[in-house]
C-alpha cells in the first residue's frame, strides 16, 4: 500500500511567515521612531516601535533576563514537536497542518529577534480610548491565529468523528429494526421452545430466516460451544 504524502511541505507557510515577519521588522527599525505612536487608524491602530524581552504581547517582559533563554528553548521545543506531528499528518489535512505551520513560523520569527537583538521588535498597537493592548508583531499574530486554529479545528474534528459514530450506530439500529420487522412478517417465525429438538440448531434456524433480508452482511460463522 502506497504511503500517503506527509504535511512537511506546509513548512513553506512557516517560511513565508518568517520572511514577512523579518521584512516588517526591518522596515520598523529603519523607519519608525522608538516609543512614539504613529496613527494608522485614529482611535484604534498605531504603529508603535517598542521592544519586548518576554513572550507574545509582553508576557514576562519584566523578568530578570532568564526569560530570553527560556522562550528560545520553548520555541525550539514546540517547533520541533509540531514539525514531528506534521511529518505524521497527511498532506491533505490542512485543518491540522496550517495552524501547526503558523505557530512554527511565528515562534521561529521571534527566536531570530532574540538571537539578533536580544529582544523582540513589536510595532502593532491596538487601543480604544485610554486602553491600549500590548504591542505585537507579525510573528505574534501567526502564533495566536495558529493556536486558535488548533483549538477550533480540533473541536471540529472531534464533533465530526462523533457524528460519524452516531450515524454508524443509527445504521446498526435501523438494520436491527429491519430484521425485527422482517421476522414479524414470517408466519412461522417463532422461537423454538426448549426441549423441542431444535435447541441445538438455533443458529441455523436464525440464519435461515435472515438469509433473504436485504442489506444484511453475509452470515457469520456459528458460535463455538462452550467447553463443558
Amino acid at each position: 500500500m502506497r504511503a500517503s504524502p506527509n504535511a512537511l511541505p506546509w513548512l513553506l507557510v512557516s517560511a513565508a511567515v518568517i520572511v514577512l515577519d523579518q521584512l516588517s521588522k526591518a522596515w520598523v527599525l529603519a523607519s519608525l521612531p522608538e516609543y512614539t505612536a504613529v496613527p494608522v487608524i485614529d482611535g484604534f491602530w498605531n504603529w508603535y516601535r517598542s521592544y519586548n524581552t518576554g513572550a507574545a504581547f509582553s508576557f514576562l517582559s519584566d523578568a530578570g533576563g532568564w526569560q530570553k533563554w527560556f522562550f528560545m528553548a520553548l520555541a525550539f521545543g514546540v517547533s520541533g514537536l509540531l514539525a514531528t506531528w506534521l511529518a505524521r499528518t497527511p498532506r491533505r489535512e490542512w485543518r491540522t497542518a496550517l495552524p501547526f505551520a503558523l505557530v512554527i513560523g511565528g515562534a521561529l520569527g521571534n527566536v531570530i529577534d532574540r538571537l539578533r537583538h536580544g529582544h523582540v521588535v513589536d510595532f502593532i498597537q491596538w487601543h480604544w480610548r485610554d486602553h491600549a493592548w500590548p504591542a505585537f508583531n507579525v510573528a505574534d499574530s501567526a502564533i495566536v491565529v495558529g493556536a486558535i486554529g488548533i483549538a477550533l479545528f480540533g473541536l471540529l474534528i472531534y464533533v465530526l468523528n462523533l457524528m460519524r459514530e452516531l450515524a454508524a450506530a443509527e445504521r446498526r439500529l435501523l438494520k436491527l429494526l429491519l430484521v425485527y420487522y422482517r421476522l414479524q412478517q414470517i408466519p412461522t417465525c417463532t422461537l423454538p421452545a426448549p426441549g423441542s429438538g431444535m435447541r441445538d440448531n438455533w443458529w441455523e434456524w436464525l440464519m435461515d430466516h435472515l438469509k433473504d433480508v436485504p442489506g444484511l452482511p453475509p452470515a457469520p460463522d456459528p458460535p463455538k460451544p462452550e467447553p463443558v
